[in-house]
């Protein structure tokens, strides 16, 4: 399975459909990045599974599950606080995926703080 940690330009030829212009953040197992849709022009924050090579086993079970579930309950949420989803899935190389609308600006860690 592919890594989100890879670079850019791997990524890319995977999902043809966004370019993708900079890693926002990542974390406990996943990546977000700013991408743009080609046809579009629309960004949007695409979240990748991050698969470490060394994690085997019921750990990466758990959080191939987890990330799952978090897709298909992002699907029935709709709420004008919560961030919508575009879409979700996994590339053929089995990276699972979830696209989002993207929101700028201050981050929540950067409110909080204030």
């Amino acid at each position: 399975m592919l890594r989100a940690g890879e670079n850019v330009v791997t990524i890319n030829k995977i999902h043809k459909k966004y370019c993708f212009k900079r890693k926002l953040g990542a974390g406990g197992f996943c990546d977000v990045f700013l991408a743009v849709h080609r046809e579009t022009g629309k960004e949007v924050a695409i979240k990748m599974l991050q698969i470490q090579p060394e994690n085997s086993g019921n750990s990466v079970n758990k959080r191939i599950s987890r990330f799952r579930r978090e897709m298909t309950l992002n699907k029935k949420l709709n709420h004008p606080s919560i961030v919508k989803i575009i879409e979700s899935g996994e590339t053929e190389t089995g990276l699972l995926f979830i696209v989002f609308e993207y929101i700028s600006g201050a981050t929540l860690s950067n409110l909080i703080k204030k």
